[in-house]
């Protein structure tokens, strides 16, 4: 939800019936809007009642809409040295090349190259590629087949002489790419191939309107290294004060407890 959406979202009669509310805030809007405490009055205020409220992930965002090499600068000399060298050393391999896919033509074939790659690797021998699982393999070819229907979904590839060494599965709305699921071929890892697809769908986006590369999931060292920026996903849950919701409300404030002392314990 945007901040905008959340106050209806909460007070919506259907949704007060349950005693309490789910919703995932975006943006960096954080709680705005909204009260955790009981104001006095009659109506819609007093659905306001108690609030819990968790961070889901922080995901890096790249602002794309200014001067890409003005943004270029901003990355670290070793980044940019590295991009550099790993850029020759794959051109001595062979000719490099970078695409967009929309999926309006040949998606069968091309999602069956993204998901070999992707499943190269660490991610295959951890199971957490996309082809790992039948039913995650059903979830991520459902998603593309609609995206492409939309106009949304980008395959973004990086070959070397044809062959796919790096792809990103991303979807792209309103003027934001969100970078969902990327991967490459482990034979060229020596090359930084997930770095140089990075850059070029960076300069991809400078060049058509895009404002803004979104990278999913939570921050890691790489993906900061490209932006010192990152936008915040919340999980929010407001319950009334009655006595479903107050139950609802004590058994989720729990849990909560629960999960911080066991992610501490094992830190």
């Amino acid at each position: 939800l945007e901040a905008g959406q959340l106050e209806r979202h909460l007070v919506a009669p259907r949704r007060q019936e349950r005693g309490h509310v789910d919703a995932v805030l975006v943006g960096d809007h954080g709680l705005r809007g909204v009260r955790p405490h009981v104001p006095h009055g009659d109506g819609e205020a007093r659905q306001r009642r108690v609030v819990l409220s968790r961070p889901v992930t922080r995901s890096p965002i790249i602002d794309t809409a200014g001067c890409l090499t003005e943004y270029e600068r901003t990355l670290s000399r070793n980044r940019r040295r590295a991009l550099r060298r790993q850029r020759r050393r794959l051109e001595q391999l062979g000719e490099l090349s970078f695409e967009v896919h929309d999926g309006s033509e040949g998606l069968h074939g091309l999602l069956g190259e993204v998901y070999r790659v992707e499943a190269s690797g660490w991610k295959g021998d951890r199971a957490t590629a996309i082809q790992s699982q039948p039913d995650t393999k059903q979830f991520y070819t459902t998603v593309a087949h609609w995206a492409a229907e939309g106009g949304w979904l980008r395959l973004a590839c990086l070959r070397l002489d044809g062959r796919l060494i790096a792809c990103d599965y991303a979807l792209e709305h309103g003027g934001t790419w969100y970078s969902i699921k990327a991967g490459y071929d482990d034979e060229f890892r020596s090359y930084g191939p997930g770095a140089l697809l990075l850059r070029e769908e960076i300069g991809h986006c400078f060049a058509n309107d895009v404002s803004a590369i979104v990278l999913l999931g939570n921050g890691d060292a790489f993906k900061l290294s490209w932006t010192d920026r990152c936008i915040e996903r919340r999980w929010l849950g407001a319950f009334r004060r009655t006595p479903r919701g107050l139950a609802a409300w004590t058994g989720k404030a729990g849990r909560e407890v629960a999960r911080r002392s066991l992610r501490a314990f094992k830190k």
